[in-house]
């Protein structure tokens, strides 16, 4: 079971001296709790359009919950500051996960992320996730997911499975077009016996090779979210 999320996780964002926004979702009849950073809004409700599009990107096989967008990249579509996603794999929404069952599961799933062809995937992602796009918002989007590096396992400590990738998007929406090189960081990790995922986009830069930024603003964001749910994090 745990291997089929494996490239769906790959498609996929302690702050205890303050009181932060915190956001519920919905995950088989499960309430799971998120963090809401500072300085962020919730694309459902601040940028309805730019969420339905992140949602209908992602293959049927995983729900997006929310985007979580910095609030001085409303209206700009390029996205300048890291954003977040939350989401969980469709296939496992109705179960409840065991500490047992993720602890014999998570390594099966951390190889089978790391051995993912994901440049093999890409173009036909990008194709089903344009004509989705398009479905979801009646506009003449285009998405185009070019060279993407292989995902990499970092760590699985507390119980979290943690990978990092780089990959080339290309996005036009009417006459607006986004050409980016993203960092991505993300976590599947168990709360309230759901199986979620977390993940932070970053813009690329020659100086962050090891994707120390993504990895940073992830953990801050694994430590948030555990603390607000009965969570896997040791």
């Amino acid at each position: 079971m745990f291997r089929s999320f494996a490239l769906l996780a790959l498609l996929f964002l302690s702050c205890a001296a303050r009181a932060e926004e915190v956001m519920s979702a919905d995950v088989g009849g499960t309430a799971i709790s998120f963090p809401i950073p500072e300085g962020y809004v919730r694309a459902s409700q601040a940028a309805p359009i730019l969420f339905e599009m992140v949602k209908s990107a992602i293959p049927p096989e995983a729900r997006v919950v929310e985007t979580l967008l910095a609030t001085s990249d409303l209206g700009n579509a390029g996205l300048e500051q890291p954003y977040y996603v939350y989401g969980f794999a469709t296939m496992t929404e109705a179960m409840t996960i065991s500490q047992a069952q993720w602890e014999e599961g998570r390594p099966v799933l951390a190889k089978a992320i790391g051995g993912v062809d994901a440049d093999a995937a890409a173009e036909n992602v990008s194709r089903r996730a344009t004509e989705r796009m398009r479905e979801a918002t009646g506009a003449e989007v285009n998405l185009q997911v070019g060279e993407v590096g292989k995902a990499r396992v970092y760590s699985q400590a507390g119980g979290v499975v943690r990978f990092t990738m780089k990959f080339a998007m290309k996005a036009e929406l009417g006459e607006d077009k986004v050409e980016k090189l993203l960092d991505y960081a993300s976590a599947m990790l168990v709360l309230n016996g759901k199986l979620v995922i977390i993940g932070v986009y970053t813009q690329s830069t020659p100086e962050d090779a090891q994707f120390e930024r993504a990895r940073a603003l992830l953990e801050d964001m694994i430590q948030r979210a555990d603390a607000l749910n009965e969570g896997t994090v040791g």
